[in-house]
């Protein structure tokens, strides 16, 4: 069975059970700049759409690679996210986040991968990620961004 296909089943299926529509009635809300890099372009693709349509987040950076993304970091107004695959052909994630975080300390940077890979998780938290999420595990990915996007405010003072 193709590798691909079983991943992107898999998040498609748990998108499916997420119920976690946070802009269901079209009303503009706060945007997070959020950047994809994974050298996967169906799973970009895929990731990039359900988030539209799930939480009305437009990624408004894709890469194929951690180099494309550092480069336009150097370039661009940065995201406040960046999910960023942990195994890419050239430079991985987790090397990738270090440079990343160097470039601009204030994103934040979750790793997102179709395997746990513990050393890759050690190594990245690390270098500076935020997080690490398996592709499969998309709920979690979505509530992360759905705290992101509207964060809990309370009134709670203590005394």
């Amino acid at each position: 069975m193709n590798k691909n296909f079983t991943v992107l089943e898999q998040a498609d299926k748990a998108w499916q059970k997420t119920n976690l529509d946070i802009n269901p009635s079209g009303v503009e809300t706060a945007q997070l700049r959020l950047w994809l890099v994974d050298d996967n372009d169906r799973h970009r693709q895929l990731f990039a759409r359900k988030f539209e349509q799930k939480l009305g987040l437009a990624c408004v950076g894709q890469f194929a690679s951690a180099e494309a993304a550092i480069l336009a970091l150097r370039k661009e107004l940065p995201p406040e996210v960046i999910l960023l695959d942990v195994e890419m052909p050239e430079m991985n994630g987790a090397t990738a986040v270090k440079t990343i975080k160097a470039l601009s300390p204030g994103i934040q940077v979750f790793m997102f991968s179709t395997f746990f890979n513990a050393s890759r998780a050690v190594e990245a938290r690390k270098g500076g990620a935020s997080g690490y999420f398996r592709k499969s595990d998309i709920g979690q990915v979505m509530q992360m961004l759905r705290t992101l996007l509207h964060p809990v405010v309370s009134d709670f003072k203590p005394e």
